[in-house]
């Protein structure tokens, strides 16, 4: 949407297809992240192996065999998972190893060691967040080959996190939402933009009339299409809450727009919202109509 409101014309089938692609390269992502964790788990069976008759904390062999990760490779889904998104030619086995070694130098880790808790989600959490994205090596690498890959991290490191902290170790079907292909969301993702697509020129008027005093020219590009996009929410998704929308691009703006576009985006926003309201376009339905 940047890239048209720049000038640049894509037909809809060339935007949802690159839409989907870029939804495609996000889960791709997770299990590299995923593959990551389980590698380096593996790893220290083998540095157990070597370091055998040692007494040192570090050297239990217990995150080889950390029962979540068990569970999660036991998963009828996992092996197809690491085919179809050909996750193994992603790994470093060079990176995985000093990953591992500098894992068990760190206090965290000796921690859980001692604690001898197999099934603790706290110390998979810990190398996600502290460890796999943390390594600037491993970013690196994965950024040159996952163009959104700073803008994805995050997100889908927290949601492994909370995944594991969900999961219960005994019941296989609790690891389905590793596995989920996110269809609702890239049905959204994909109605959200074409419905912009189709009407650009009316969701633009909406926006510049809550901004009469400015020249168009001076506006953030960036900003614009976040404005635009949450228009287009109000009017298009109809059981996505008004004030959902008005939060999401708020919050959007901290990470991609200008300290100060916050302000501008939500005013902007807000205006257009009791602005469609006053004309009755806005009709939301089942948890649409939530605070709306």
């Amino acid at each position: 949407m940047y890239a048209q409101n720049r000038g640049v014309d894509f037909d809809p089938k060339s935007m949802q297809t690159q839409l989907e692609g870029s939804l495609k390269k996000t889960i791709q992502l997770q299990w590299v992240f995923l593959n990551y964790l389980v590698r380096i788990s593996e790893y220290d069976l083998i540095h157990h192996a070597k370091q055998r008759g040692s007494e040192t904390a570090e050297n239990t062999g217990l995150l080889a065999n950390h029962q979540l990760l068990l569970m999660l490779q036991q998963h009828p889904m996992y092996k197809r998972r690491m085919e179809d998104y050909k996750v193994e030619s992603f790994m470093d086995n060079t990176l995985v190893r000093k990953l591992y070694l500098e894992l068990i130098s760190r206090e965290r880790f000796n921690d859980f060691a001692k604690g001898g808790d197999s099934s603790d989600p706290k110390i998979l959490s810990y190398m996600l967040k502290k460890l796999i994205a943390a390594s600037d090596p491993l970013e690196d690498q994965l950024s040159n080959l996952f163009i959104n890959y700073l803008d994805d991290q995050f997100s889908i490191i927290q949601g492994l996190a909370k995944s594991f902290k969900a999961v219960d170790v005994n019941n296989i079907a609790s690891y389905d939402n590793f596995f989920a292909e996110h269809e609702e969301e890239k049905a959204f993702g994909r109605d959200l933009v074409l419905s912009l697509q189709k009407n650009l020129t009316d969701v633009r008027e909406i926006m510049l009339a809550q901004v009469r005093n400015w020249d168009e020219d001076r506006l953030a590009p960036l900003d614009t299409v976040l404005i635009m996009m949450a228009i287009a929410e109000f009017l298009y998704c109809p059981h996505v809450p008004v004030k959902v929308t008005i939060n999401e691009y708020i919050d959007i703006s901290k990470d991609y727009s200008s300290p100060k576009s916050k302000d501008f985006i939500n005013g902007v926003i807000d205006k257009a919202m009791w602005a469609l309201k006053d004309a009755g376009r806005i009709e939301k339905l089942g948890r649409g109509l939530k605070n709306s």
